[in-house]
């Protein structure tokens, strides 16, 4: 079954330890206004092969990043849906797959493992009270009559599945399910600075079903043979002028274009058609019902199968001057 209590919990680090033993996870003490919590991370799989695939973004952006803020301090149960503030690591558009890497959680030398790129985010928040964390996952406890066994504080209280949570493997599809993706950010407000860790087994497909978060493709990241360069943002009520999306195919093939379509996020769909030949661009006009919002949002391109193909985020910070085009790095 997919996850019972999923949510966001809001706090501050207290204390970490890092991965060891035979079924090793890495541990942060965080505490919010009322209580202590720990956070379980995984570092390793059960399954072949055990080394996790990892990303950390130290200058993250994202339009998820506006609405943080605004939860309270503590855990917060969501919604598992677009609107909840609730994470899809392939929905939402939240990084590029291509690059995470892969890195077991402890070996010999220097800045080469988990246990150490952990470390050089957590340990510098610890008791910095201007340094907020924010972790998505699934809620355990309270535990009233027991302490916790890493840290000692009682009750008992935490958060684990700190990591992708849809297109499992068939051992462990029963934790499937979508917009229930975990993850840690690390907010230094001062500085308006974010910190994200996203999580992912080797074993675990890419594409998965709208509906139960099964995996349905396990091709990998997708080669993106066309993306998604720019788009311009207008606020349709207010100007003549219409919104726009561009398209480069950067492969060396003709690309039909029919069944394709753009997905904002919302779900709604604009159908795309024509043929884009290789290593031209093209500016694809939206008609007023396909809104991209200028407060921040995500669109994905999804090829002729419904499998995305690329997506991109912009924040409302990215909108210097509204009406003009906006680059998307690739």
């Amino acid at each position: 079954m997919a996850l019972e209590n999923y949510g966001l919990y809001k706090g501050w680090v207290t204390e970490c330890k890092r991965a060891a033993g035979e079924r090793p996870h890495y541990h942060i003490l965080t505490r919010d206004k009322k209580q202590y919590f720990r956070i379980t991370v995984a570092v390793a799989s059960y399954t072949y092969p055990s080394e996790l695939i990892y990303l950390v973004d130290e200058d993250y952006s994202h339009p998820l990043l506006d609405k943080l803020p605004d939860f309270r301090y503590g855990f917060t149960s969501l919604k598992k849906n677009c609107n909840s503030g609730a994470l899809d690591y392939f929905r939402a558009n939240l990084f590029d797959f291509s690059k995470m890497q892969i890195l077991p959680y402890d070996v010999p030398g220097p800045n080469n493992d988990l246990n150490e790129h952990f470390d050089a985010v957590i340990l510098p928040a610890i008791g910095d009270n201007n340094a907020e964390i924010y972790v998505f996952g699934e809620r355990w406890g309270p535990l009233p009559k027991d302490r916790d066994e890493y840290f000692g504080f009682k009750p008992g209280n935490g958060m684990h599945d700190v990591h992708m949570n849809q297109a499992n493997s068939h051992e462990f599809k029963g934790h499937d399910g979508v917009w229930q993706d975990g993850a840690v950010f690390l907010h230094y407000p001062g500085l308006n600075r974010w910190i994200a860790i996203f999580l992912a087994f080797q074993s675990q497909g890419l594409h998965s079903d709208d509906r139960t978060g099964e995996v349905i493709n396990t091709a990998g990241v997708p080669e993106q043979q066309v993306r998604i360069i720019a788009a311009k943002i207008m606020i349709p009520a207010e100007s003549d002028d219409c919104q726009s999306v561009t398209l480069l195919n950067s492969s060396t093939d003709t690309v039909n274009l029919a069944g394709w379509a753009l997905v904002n996020e919302c779900g709604d769909k604009f159908p795309l058609s024509g043929k884009l030949a290789a290593g031209n661009s093209q500016i694809i006009s939206l008609n007023p019902q396909f809104i991209l919002p200028a407060e921040g949002s995500i669109l994905t391109l999804q090829d002729q199968h419904g499998l995305k193909s690329d997506g991109v985020a912009y924040r409302k910070s990215d909108l210097t001057k509204l009406g003009w085009t906006i680059p998307f790095p690739s």
